[in-house]
């Protein structure tokens, strides 16, 4: 388990699929004080190690600085998972989060999971091996795993909030009318993505049967903006560089 202390924090700022516009998640002049957390489909690995360090050091850190804002970044289905190991990028303003990893801000403790199933994973396949550069990363789907949320609530740390980058089976979108056609051309990916929501499934019950105070649930993946409720916890959904507070 690796704890990141943010309570310095009260406000906190949940922002979707940015594909590689870091712009969006810490251009907007008004957010000041914040953490920022993008909820995957951040857009590493597609350049060079290099460019996300110039990247920083030029852009992302001075605007960051001036508003005393702090970004994480969680791992995406585009995304290089390698990027996600807490080191690999590192710095005093942004971080890319490793999953599972607990986040602890003045009102919330937060738990982010990352991955999900591309659903054009054959067309970035071929992609990658005609033009020779990284567009597809095979461990790229979600993984439950028991002992990390067992860790968490033997230290006795209550999640009131989770972020990932898909979401349960149980909220938007609950059918797979957008992505019959890719379907047509991957025999495997509806099985795949049943998996990738049962893998959330499991980590809600999980949290649920170990009595996490669960409250809220946001997620990216979707590319649109929806809600819902399911048993007292607040789904949320947020569109391709859509940002919005946590509740409470």
């Amino acid at each position: 388990m690796v704890e990141y202390n943010f309570t310095n924090y009260s406000q906190v700022l949940i922002c979707g699929d940015i594909h590689g516009n870091f712009g969006v998640a810490y251009g907007d002049s008004l957010i000041q004080d914040t953490l920022i957390i993008v909820a995957g489909d951040c857009g590493f690995g597609f350049q060079s190690q290099a460019y996300y360090e110039n990247l920083y050091k030029t852009k992302i850190s001075r605007r960051l600085n001036k508003k005393r804002n702090t970004v994480l970044f969680i791992r995406g289905n585009h995304d290089d998972p390698a990027y996600f190991d807490g080191m690999k990028f590192r710095h005093k303003w942004a971080v890319c989060i490793p999953d599972y990893s607990v986040v602890r801000t003045a009102n919330h403790t937060i738990l982010c999971v990352g991955g999900a199933i591309s659903i054009d994973r054959n067309w970035r396949k071929e992609k990658t091996k005609q033009e020779k550069r990284p567009l597809y990363w095979m461990n790229e789907e979600p993984v439950f795993d028991i002992e990390k949320v067992g860790e968490i609530t033997s230290a006795g740390i209550k999640i009131d909030t989770v972020i990932t980058h898909t979401s349960p089976s149980f909220c938007e979108p609950q059918t797979k009318d957008g992505v019959k056609t890719w379907m047509l051309q991957d025999e495997n990916l509806e099985e795949d993505l049943d998996r990738e929501r049962s893998a959330m499934n499991s980590l809600y019950l999980a949290l649920k049967e170990q009595n996490h105070p669960l409250r809220q649930w946001w997620y990216g993946h979707y590319h649109f903006s929806a809600w819902n409720d399911y048993d007292g916890c607040y789904f949320r959904l947020l569109d391709i560089g859509e940002k919005d507070y946590l509740r409470g």
